[in-house]
């Protein structure tokens, strides 16, 4: 009987515990995993709303739902929200059972001189505590989620504005590739009048110099948007060597800016909510800490010989406290939490001025070009035109009309870029469709 006793007891201290055989991770295993992700099979069988082909390059739409799948920061994030769900899941329990041992010894000299006891004691948790934990977990879940949504937006808005920017670098090469095609062919012409006695050396030695400087300023401009293409790929979730061929993309329909109401159902605005309600469950949390527990329990005792059978009872004194600090800092967390709110909305309204703005200086800028520059300049390339015809060649007021126009046409170019990057930003701040 004692052995079972002994063996019974060991049991119950050793119930609880357990071990954990930890795992090891390769760095270069997660590379070559990095690696091996391909477009084609995420089009395949992951994209967002269904599967695309990538046969005709890839645009902008089809790039948002490849960095939704591929990023490996989103995939971090869901992780950390699932980890969440997991906590808030998992039951809140009651403190572990506690196994008391008395023992005390009588100074004087009698038969039995030893009294033993021993006892299990239950905590009751009628402090509230339980119920403030799982409230702190529901909302530590949904600001986790909320804070994938966020990144997610963030992330689309981030491939949005990089595709733009490089869109623009890339058809910046193709106006200056079709500008040097004009040049080239006035050089040409410059060279038989110098040849003919008709035009000065030195002015066709000017056009040549101008052929040269726009091949300089070329090939700085194919080596910017070399990289801004792999940073495109890079947001993608991609490497920079990718054979993936991407499709120039300038948005046009421009959305309505979002009113406060809309801000309000914004992911930032949200997931800065879900942080001050989370921050608050906090606070209920440790306020709960400091309300006492009940623990009673069975009890034995020996004493001279015999056995009694009784109960025990205990409740922590809260006088002596010490969570005042705990309580102060929960509370800060909670105010600056509220303060985060405000200033995400704040932000929100921002960028929206800055959007409405670049909106408004796209359009004056290619009101200048239509409305001011390009009359003069078709006025000026009629009267060549005529000249021309007429047996008069002015090459050099040929030249510095196709420089005028190239200069129309970047300006034009630059308002599409930032009209453009006012529709992605617009796009960014439309409010959550499911809050």
């Amino acid at each position: 009987m004692k052995q079972f006793s002994r063996w019974a007891l060991t049991g119950v201290l050793f119930t609880g515990c357990g071990g954990y055989e930890r795992r090891s991770l390769d760095v270069l295993t997660v590379l070559q995993e990095l690696t091996s992700q391909t477009p084609e099979a995420l089009a395949r069988d992951k994209a967002p709303g269904g599967k695309f082909d990538l046969a005709d390059g890839l645009d902008l739409r089809e790039g948002e739902a490849l960095s939704l799948v591929m990023s490996p920061a989103l995939r971090a994030a869901r992780l950390r929200a699932g980890v969440a769900r997991t906590v808030a899941d998992a039951p809140v329990g009651s403190p572990n059972p506690t196994l008391e041992l008395d023992a005390a010894g009588i100074v004087e000299d009698v038969p039995a001189p030893w009294q033993l006891g021993v006892g299990l004691q239950f905590t009751f948790p009628v402090s509230g505590r339980l119920s403030a934990e799982t409230e702190r977990g529901e909302a530590a879940h949904r600001s986790a989620v909320l804070a994938v949504a966020v990144d997610e937006r963030e992330t689309v808005a981030r491939v949005r504005e990089a595709w733009i920017e490089w869109s623009v670098a890339a058809r910046r090469v193709d106006l200056l590739t079709a500008h040097r095609e004009r040049l080239v062919a006035i050089e040409r012409v410059a060279k038989r009048l110098s040849e003919a006695g008709e035009l000065d050396p030195a002015d066709s030695g000017l056009i040549a110099v101008s052929v040269a400087a726009l091949d300089t300023r070329t090939v700085g401009l194919r080596s910017d948007a070399s990289l801004r293409r792999a940073h495109v790929l890079a947001l993608l979730g991609l490497v920079a060597d990718a054979p993936v061929t991407l499709v120039t993309t300038l948005p046009e329909n421009v959305p309505v800016a979002p009113t406060d109401k809309q801000l309000a159902k914004h992911p930032k605005a949200l997931a800065a909510l879900a942080v001050f309600d989370e921050a608050e469950a906090g606070l209920a949390l440790v306020v709960a800490g400091r309300n006492p527990d009940v623990s009673v329990g069975p009890k034995v005792e020996h004493d001279a010989g015999r056995w009694a059978v009784g109960a025990s009872a205990s409740i922590p004194l809260p006088f002596l406290d010490r969570s005042e600090r705990r309580i102060a800092e929960a509370r800060g967390n909670s105010d600056l939490a509220r303060a985060a709110v405000a200033t995400a909305l704040q932000g929100l309204r921002e960028q929206r001025f800055m959007a409405t703005t670049m909106l408004a200086g796209a359009s004056d800028l290619r009101r200048s070009v239509v409305e001011i520059l390009s009359p003069v300049l078709k006025a000026q390339l009629a009267r060549s035109q005529t000249l021309i015809e007429a047996g008069e060649v002015q090459v050099l007021l040929l030249e510095r009309l196709l420089e005028e126009s190239l200069v129309g046409e970047e300006t034009l170019l630059n308002a599409d870029r930032q009209a453009a990057l006012a529709h992605a930003l617009l796009l960014s701040l439309q409010p959550e469709v499911s809050p």
